[in-house]
């Protein structure tokens, strides 16, 4: 169990520290290697130590731009990688780059493509390359061109509706025009022309980027309406997904979405009865009924059904904590794999699902899983503190273990429980206790009220608790020199530890320690030699602060 919570305690430091690298690393060296007429083997090793470096490597970019024309697909592809790591300071290699969207190999092609997407040419260059690979075989790079394509956003539009005249870049431009959504509005006359290819799966793609579109797309409603009718499988539920997403403007459809709600299919009914309502926002009853076949939604075996249930509740704009009481009543007396499953749905909606998460707070059931939930949103869920202060004085040592961590998770903001987790420090539950201390130190100085009870722990007969005491004082008090005598010791035992999380951890407290830590300098110059990149890391940047 120990594992688990050191797991928890010790969150990895940055895998590539970039900076400390390149102090360490000569680059021209690097780049002769990548040069020379050696094994193939040890050029790539080369190359992949220059894209370790990313944007510090920028004086690599020229060779790195020659290998791009290796006979080896390998030199070709690690050298495509290294200069997107490079970013925008190798805008010089992208015509090159450009030449090997077309490579024989489809690696090669791969990190062409991702390349060229990081070093963020503009718009005229990245467009007319990405459209060109909408028609590769290669998905993996058909996904590359879209993502490409989507981070550009509204100057892609324009090309985008030229793609959806093609039969082979349609239904990919479809799914992009939804990754850009509102912005896309201009699209809206040549998606409806869509509606009318004999592709359902591409019918229903480009439904859904008008639901994606939102309001803009109301010209749409007509068109939509008759696609209620499709015998196409989903073109039905996405037309009726779509109306709703539009809104207001949708009342045309109301009729024809009604006989849908009053169906047997319980998918059907329930984004049929949220179409209605968002259609119609001032119906409370009709909003409270979508509610409830939503809710039931988010306890569905497929994560797809569930979050596009928990996405759907927000869309309902439900005034703070009106539909808690429905989940709470439905969620009574589910196992608890269901309501963990639920709950994680909601996680989805981020700040949105923090009054409904409050109100699983309160219940025995809905505790362990709401803690952790809110965890997961971390800093935004700041509005849940003082309940969970509450569900920390709870009997079940779990729940209690989890909600600590949740407080760890939400950080600084956290700071009104640092009384609640100081006192948790003598908690019975071993793992509490870890919990309470870890939480302690992420909320950082405003723990400060706590540094007696975790000077004590300093001297204890645990080490792991000493350990663990060590690094929160760290973060609470880094200048004490009192304190830094006693943690120094036990941080610079920790960097043994068979833990590479806890190792990293250990070199970053150090860290924060700066000159005081000055004791541990050897132990942080032997950690520059550990097996993971992230101690080695730590420990560079700790050296740093320390000498």
């Amino acid at each position: 169990m120990r594992n688990v919570a050191i797991g928890l305690l010790m969150a990895a430091a940055s895998l590539w520290g970039l900076v400390a690298h390149a102090a360490q690393t000569n680059v021209s060296d690097v780049v002769k290697a990548v040069s020379a007429d050696g094994p193939v083997a040890a050029r790539v090793q080369a190359i992949d130590t220059l894209a370790n470096l990313g944007p510090a490597a920028a004086e690599a970019a020229g060779a790195l731009t020659e290998a791009l024309q290796d006979d080896s697909a390998a030199i070709r592809a690690h050298a495509a990688r290294a200069l997107g790591k490079i970013g925008p300071a190798a805008k010089k290699a992208v015509p090159e780059l450009a030449k090997l969207v077309g490579d024989r190999n489809r690696l090669v092609r791969r990190e062409a493509v991702e390349a060229i997407r990081d070093i963020k040419p503009g718009p005229e260059v990245t467009l007319p390359l990405m459209g060109k690979l909408l028609g590769d075989a290669d998905p993996a790079v058909r996904v590359r061109a879209l993502d490409a394509l989507a981070e550009v956003g509204k100057p892609a539009v324009p090309f985008l509706i030229e793609a959806l005249g093609e039969d082979s870049t349609c239904h990919w431009a479809c799914l992009v025009l939804s990754e850009i959504g509102p912005d896309a509005a201009e699209a809206v006359p040549a998606l409806v022309n869509v509606l009318d290819c004999d592709r359902p799966e591409t019918c229903r793609e480009a439904i859904l980027a008008l639901g994606k579109i939102g309001p803009g797309a109301k010209q749409a409603v007509g068109p939509l309406v008759e696609a209620l009718k499709s015998k196409a499988p989903g073109v039905p539920l996405a037309a009726a997904y779509a109306l709703g997403a539009i809104g207001p403007d949708s009342k045309p459809a109301a009729a024809k979405l009604r006989k849908l709600a009053d169906g047997d299919d319980d998918l059907t009914k329930a984004v049929a009865t949220w179409a209605l309502a968002r259609i119609d926002p001032g119906d409370k009853p009709l909003r409270l009924k979508a509610a409830v076949l939503l809710i039931e939604g988010l306890k569905d075996d497929e994560v797809e059904v569930r979050v596009a249930a928990a996405r759907a509740l927000a869309d309902l704009n439900p005034e703070p904590g009106e539909f808690a009481p429905l989940m709470i009543e439905a969620m009574e007396g589910e196992e608890e794999a269901v309501l963990v499953r639920a709950l994680d749905a909601l996680a989805t909606l981020g700040p949105r699902a923090v009054p409904g998460l409050i109100k699983a707070l309160g219940t025995k059931e809905g505790r362990f899983a709401a803690a952790h939930i809110l965890g997961k949103i971390g800093p935004a869920a700041k509005a849940a503190v003082p309940a969970l202060i509450e569900a920390a004085a709870c009997d079940d040592a779990e729940a209690r273990r989890e909600v600590l961590f949740a407080l760890a998770k939400i950080g600084p903001a956290a700071k009104a429980a640092v009384p609640a987790l100081t006192k948790a420090i003598a908690d019975p539950c071993e793992e509490c206790r870890f919990a309470a201390v870890y939480a302690l130190g992420k909320i950082g100085p405003a723990s400060m009220p706590a540094k007696a009870a975790l000077v004590t722990q300093l001297g204890g007969d645990d080490p792991f608790a000493a350990t663990v005491s060590a690094w929160a004082l760290a973060h609470i008090d880094p200048k004490c020199s009192e304190t830094a005598a006693k943690s120094v010791a036990l941080l610079a035992k920790a960097l043994k530890n068979p833990n590479p999380q806890v190792r990293s951890e250990a070199a970053s407290a150090l860290g924060c320690l700066g000159p005081l830590a000055k004791p541990a300098a050897a132990a942080l110059k032997k950690a520059l030699e550990d097996d993971e990149a992230a101690v080695r890391d730590a420990a560079a940047e700790a050296l740093k602060a320390v000498e």
